[in-house]
């Protein structure tokens, strides 16, 4: 009998004629929120190991490495919009090959969702045919659950369909209501991202501290919430996060987003939302100032509301401690190696005087050195009363972006505690001392960082639109 073609747009498909069941009579469903229609299946026959493909995803140096699975002569293919990718595995047990134009993320296609990777697809594949348990490292286990469930037996051949309604609901889980692409804008505002950069350049040339200003802003929005934009509104009927503690007196640079915004309403009106705009500035203003540039991922929505409690709770503030600095960021999927590369954005910018003072005045047990201290006590006594007085947070290049922060740190001159925390005999300090010595290698790290940093996604069920004034929801 001839198999139809299982080239289903948007559709993830398996046909296979030689699975039985294999699950005892009785047995518990294993996601009673999802009904089954019949029980899991188990295939039998011979095995076949999936690997990479040299194509495209090499080139990217991808370390994707998916699992075996234990099939007999299965058909497996995804096809999303034309030109742009394919996963196929045909008939006569040629390993699985991944092809993709998308030279950005060759493991996601466009038309996914930003956080159903392949990787979780193939695993969740490799459980369904094997009926083995498996651990998948996923931001949302309710997407693995989704789809381990989502199975479906018709007469004697097997139908695993992932399709639209399915990736929707995946979607809403992610919090995000599209995929994120580097090219979501090519066609709703094609000026958008040389726009943003024109209003970032004028701001840095007039002050280099306002690109470290934007940074911060990028930073203190994903970390609350996700990337939302949701650190750009005014307080409304609540409390928002501009005066939470570790925002009030001290972020600043909002002026520049406004001013990159309304350029950007100016040639494509109601199009790009606020923290696009802020996540493509902050990219920008790392370049400007002598940094590494990174592809930027787009398609994210605004926030309509901001939370003081949710900033409050989110935000590690300058007197914390490595075990603390490492167990927010991996609160977010962050590692602690993203959280030393992040932190090297502190070699722009400077900080408030009650941001320091404890540290460089009652500096017993703090691992600062003694002339570097006696330095700062001048700007910032003891007794108070110089609060708002600055000082730069990387003290050799403090306007340059590069390694020059990582260099303080090994010469015990970080000016904030959390600072000084990265190299203080802890788990940090070898790649501090690389990053000190191979500025490469920190802009390697930190682009990467700022991407993954850049998909945090707002909470599942957060009202989402695009504002057309950052200060205010629509």
């Amino acid at each position: 009998m001839q198999r139809r073609p299982l080239l289903h747009r948007g559709r993830l498909a398996v046909r296979d004629t030689r699975l039985r069941r294999a699950r005892p009579r009785g047995t518990a469903n294993p996601c009673p929120s999802i009904p089954l229609l019949l029980p899991p299946l188990e295939p039998h026959g011979k095995q076949v190991t999936t690997h990479q493909s040299s194509q495209g995803m090499a080139r990217q140096r991808q370390a994707w490495r998916p699992s075996e699975a234990t099939v007999r002569r299965p058909v497996l293919t995804f096809q999303n919009t034309p030109g742009r990718g394919s996963l196929t595995h045909s008939p006569r047990r040629s390993p699985f090959r991944v092809r993709s134009t998308d030279h950005d993320d060759p493991l996601l296609p466009p038309s996914l969702d930003a956080y159903l990777h392949l990787p979780v697809v193939m695993n969740a594949l490799r459980s369904f045919l094997s009926h083995t348990a498996t651990s998948i490292d996923h931001p949302s286990k309710k997407v693995v659950q989704l789809i381990e469930c989502s199975t479906m037996v018709a007469s004697s051949r097997v139908l695993l369909v992932l399709d639209l309604a399915l990736l929707a609901a995946v979607s809403c889980l992610a919090g995000t209501a599209a995929a994120l692409s580097t090219e979501y804008y090519n066609k709703r505002c094609p000026s958008l991202q040389p726009t943003v950069r024109s209003a970032v350049a004028r701001a840095v040339a007039a002050d280099p501290n306002a690109g470290a200003a934007v940074l911060r802003l990028f930073f203190h929005d994903c970390f609350v919430n996700g990337c939302d934009a949701s650190v750009l509104l005014d307080d409304g009927t609540a409390p928002g996060e501009k005066g939470a503690g570790p925002n009030a007196n001290s972020l600043r640079g909002y002026e520049v987003i406004d001013a990159a915004k309304s350029a950007v309403e100016a040639a494509c009106p109601g199009a790009v939302s606020c923290a696009d705009v802020l996540a493509i500035a902050a990219r920008d203003a790392v370049s400007l100032l002598g940094g590494p540039s990174w592809n930027v991922r787009m398609g994210r929505r605004d926030a309509r509301s901001a939370s003081r409690d949710a900033a409050n709770a989110n935000l590690p503030g300058p007197g914390s401690g490595l075990p603390a600095l490492v167990a927010a960021f991996k609160a977010k999927g962050l590692s602690a190696r993203d959280m030393t590369a992040l932190s090297g954005a502190h070699t722009v910018g400077r900080a408030r005087c009650a941001e320091f003072r404890g540290r460089v005045n009652a500096n017993a047990g703090e691992a600062i050195n003694a002339t570097f201290a006696a330095g700062l006590r001048g700007a910032c006594p003891a007794a108070g009363g110089a609060d708002g007085a600055l000082a730069p947070l990387d003290p050799v290049t403090p306007d340059a972006f590069d390694n020059g922060y990582f260099r303080a740190l090994v010469e015990r001159r970080g000016l904030l505690h959390s600072d000084q925390e990265l190299f203080n005999g802890g788990s940090q300090d070898a790649l501090v001392r690389k990053y000190a010595s191979n500025g490469a290698a920190f802009f390697s790290d930190f682009a990467k960082a700022m991407v993954r940093m850049g998909n945090l996604a707002p909470a599942p069920g957060t009202p989402l639109e695009v504002r057309i004034n950052c200060r205010r929801p629509n």
